[in-house]
């Protein structure tokens, strides 16, 4: 038997190192221990994890122009649904970006009652809805989970923490839809920005393992691959 699963991420998938000192060697990086973590709890079952992750990625095409080249989940969700389906779980990390584009547009444009939080969260939605639609119009049932995973703290240097205001919008509208959300700012979180070792923002490889601990224990918790006995 094998089991499959796509993950929809960013630089926080892509292993991007803090500092811009390039990316992380595979095995370091999260979804490499989750897919140990998982093949050692449900030997002899296959698990296959095939990840599409783009540093600066946002859920849709964003409001301001970072400065460096972009893409988008929505833009590329038929490429995605291509290349990895038919899947069991579809994991979806995103949000960094969205938030920090957000929050610059609104800046720039004297937006004091912009709503970042659900901007983010229906685009988000929209994700899951626009993979759904793919499987249907190919005349295949979308029988599989879905679990979004709310980004860690940005915890910076001078402005303290940022994305806090996210776990509680990613848990009350996905609620909505019993669609299951891990908060990783619970449990896994950045080294805070030092400008030398840490930019406060991406993962270095001594704490994906945490990463993969909260993903995997949510998966065998919510048995999400419909394997528990």
């Amino acid at each position: 038997m094998t089991k499959k699963i796509t993950i929809l991420g960013d630089s926080l998938t892509y292993g991007y190192l803090p500092m811009g000192e390039g990316k992380m060697a595979v095995g370091d990086n999260w979804p490499s221990k989750l897919a140990d973590l998982l093949a050692q709890e449900y030997q002899p079952v296959n698990i296959e994890i095939r990840t599409d992750s783009q540093p600066g990625r946002t859920i849709v095409k964003p409001l301001v122009d970072f400065g460096f080249p972009q893409d988008n989940a929505m833009d590329n969700l038929r490429a995605l649904y291509g290349k990895t389906s038919p899947f069991d779980l579809f994991i979806i990390f995103l949000g960094t970006n969205d938030y920090f584009g957000y929050d610059a547009y609104a800046k720039y444009n004297n937006l004091h009652d912009f709503n970042i939080e659900e901007k983010i969260v229906t685009s988000l939605h929209d994700i899951i809805k626009g993979m759904k639609n793919l499987y249907v119009d190919n005349y295949e049932e979308p029988d599989y989970k879905v679990l979004v995973i709310c980004p860690p703290k940005a915890i910076t240097l001078n402005d303290g923490e940022l994305l806090t205001s996210l776990p509680d919008a990613y848990e009350n509208y996905f609620s909505k839809y019993n669609i299951p959300v891990l908060n990783l700012q619970a449990v896994a979180n950045p080294g805070a920005e030092d400008q030398v070792k840490y930019d406060g923002v991406h993962y270095t490889p001594t704490e994906t393992p945490a990463v993969a601990q909260a993903i995997f224990d949510i998966i065998t918790n919510q048995d999400l691959l419909r394997l528990n006995k």
